[in-house]
C-alpha cells in the first residue's frame, strides 16, 4: 500500500478496526460522466449530418416532409400536436443513457436544457421565426424551424432520465446489488 492510501486507510478506519468505505474520488463531473458526453456527441453529430443532407437533398422547404422522425406517431393533446418520434428520440436515447450511467442523472437533465439552449441561439443565427410545433398534412409535427428548441424536448429528456434511473434502481435493489454514491457496485 502506498503513502496515501496508508494515510487514507488510517483516516477512514471505523471503531472496530476494520477500514471503512474510501470517500469518492474528487473528480470533476466531465471526467465522471465522459461516457455519456461521448454518446451525446455523436448524436448530435449524427443529427446535425442528417439536417444537411435534409437540406442539400430536399431544399429548406421540403425538410419537415421527408424527415422520417418528423411523422407523428401518437397524439398527446396537451402537449401541442405531440409527438413524432423526435419527441420520442429524446425520451429514448436518455433514459438509455441514464440507465447505463445512473450516477449522471443531474448533468444529462442540464446537458438536455443546454441542447434546447443551443437550438433557440441555432434558430435566431439562422434567422428563422420562434414558432411552436405545426402540423401538416396530418402528420408532420415540425415546422421549417428545425432548430427552435422545445420545452417538450426538455420534458422528454427529464422523463427518460428519472425512468432510466428508476428502472435500474429497481434492477439493482431485485438482484441485491448496492452502489456508494459514486456509483461503485459495493455488494
Amino acid at each position: 500500500m502506498d503513502r496515501e492510501a496508508a494515510d487514507w486507510a488510517e483516516l477512514t478506519k471505523k471503531p472496530g478496526g476494520e477500514i471503512s468505505e474510501l470517500p469518492c474520488p474528487k473528480e470533476p463531473w466531465y471526467v465522471k460522466c465522459k461516457g455519456p458526453l461521448i454518446i451525446l456527441s455523436i448524436v448530435v453529430i449524427a443529427i446535425v449530418l442528417w439536417w444537411v443532407y435534409l437540406r442539400y437533398t430536399w431544399g429548406e422547404n421540403g425538410v419537415p416532409n421527408h424527415d422520417f422522425m418528423n411523422v407523428m406517431v401518437v397524439r398527446v393533446p396537451f402537449l401541442e400536436n405531440c409527438c413524432s418520434w423526435w419527441p420520442i428520440s429524446h425520451f429514448i436515447l436518455f433514459f438509455i443513457i441514464a440507465y447505463i450511467f445512473p450516477e449522471c442523472w443531474w448533468q444529462l437533465i442540464v446537458l438536455g436544457v443546454l441542447w434546447e439552449c443551443v437550438e433557440v441561439v441555432l434558430s435566431v443565427a439562422l434567422e428563422k421565426k420562434r414558432q411552436g410545433a405545426r402540423e401538416t398534412n396530418g402528420n408532420v409535427e415540425y415546422s421549417n424551424n428545425w432548430w427552435a428548441g422545445s420545452f417538450k424536448d426538455i420534458l422528454m429528456n427529464s422523463l427518460g432520465v428519472l425512468s432510466g434511473v428508476l428502472l435500474r434502481k429497481v434492477i439493482d435493489d431485485g438482484r441485491g446489488v448496492k452502489r456508494d454514491v459514486c456509483g461503485r457496485i459495493i455488494s
